[in-house]
């Protein structure tokens, strides 16, 4: 059964990082998050100015990753600096709007038209998997759940759910899930998506929808 809350105001999904890294992601939070550029101090904080927009950030215990209307941009944590990583600059489609690590460290960009829509980089072997089978508007979120990831769509008036089989050797596109009933509106309005205790929340801007699950095989199922 999918369960919808209504929010009297918008929600939008955070991002948890480590904590030991919050003074360079503060200054990320404040000022990349903008197109202006700051010149004042504020406080000891650190500033980085862009010229981008930021549409979301991700990290590893190296590097932190930034999805811009520009490409990906890659910040140093150890060094406090932007590194220059060639396969970066190969990526297909500059309007990033999502981005997420999988657990075998390859980064998930999710992207919106014209061109591709979903693109893995891999940093161990600089390669770039793409996924041309997708004839959809954008992707709006990542959510992984095991050896599975989940990308949140957006397509016309309409949106839902695309599984992949992630393993360490191979991706595999699985399945599109658009069974949500009528209740689960403004799934063209997804910014977030979220799996935990075999729950999967999507995230819009007006509510939160979530259905129960154990296997991904029953997300077609019409009594989930």
């Amino acid at each position: 059964m999918v369960r919808v809350i209504h929010a009297g105001h918008n929600l939008y999904p955070h991002t948890i990082f480590i904590m030991k890294h919050t003074k360079h992601i503060i200054g990320f939070i404040l000022v990349l998050a903008s197109t202006v550029v700051i010149n004042a101090q504020v406080g000891s904080w650190d500033r980085y100015p862009a010229a981008t927009t930021i549409r979301q950030m991700v990290s590893n215990e190296q590097n932190l990753y930034i999805g811009t209307d520009g490409g990906v941009l890659e910040f140093s944590l150890a060094a406090g600096t932007f590194t220059s990583n060639p396969v970066l600059s190969e990526i297909s489609n500059l309007d990033v709007r999502t981005v997420r690590l999988d657990p075998y460290d390859r980064l998930w960009l999710g992207m919106a038209k014209p061109g591709q829509l979903i693109q893995v980089i891999d940093f161990n072997t600089s390669e770039i998997t793409s996924e041309d089978q997708l004839d959809l508007d954008e992707i709006r979120a990542f959510a992984v759940y095991g050896d599975s990831m989940f990308a949140a769509y957006k397509s016309g008036a309409d949106g839902g759910v695309i599984y992949f089989k992630n393993q360490a050797d191979t991706i595999q596109y699985m399945d599109l899930y658009p069974n949500f009933p009528a209740n689960a509106e403004a799934l063209d309005r997804i910014v977030g998506l979220e799996i935990f205790d075999h729950r999967m929340v999507i995230i819009t801007q007006e509510s939160l929808i979530w259905t129960d699950f154990d296997l991904v095989d029953n997300l077609k199922d019409p009594d989930n």
